[in-house]
């Protein structure tokens, strides 16, 4: 198990990424969300509710073939 120090060593590197922005945009993504990255990988925009802030993964693409709801916290989308 990762302690504070890895974990903020972690976050401060994905911050830092100088690579393509989908990856760094995915990186930091996946700290507040926590889904697998194929999950991510195959989402689609009109999956996202951005009124409501959430994102509905259709049940296909779920492990357990049940849709999944994922709420968005304010922080997630930062300075947009």
């Amino acid at each position: 198990m990762a302690d504070e120090d890895e974990i903020s060593q972690l976050l401060q590197d994905m911050d830092e990424y100088n690579g393509t922005i989908v990856v760094k945009s995915a990186l930091i993504i996946s700290a507040y969300i926590f889904v697998r990255p194929s999950e991510l990988a195959n989402s689609k925009w009109s999956y996202i509710d951005f009124d409501k802030s959430e994102w509905l993964i259709p049940a296909e693409l779920m492990k357990m073939n049940q849709e999944h709801l994922i709420p968005f916290s304010q922080e997630m989308f930062g300075d947009v």
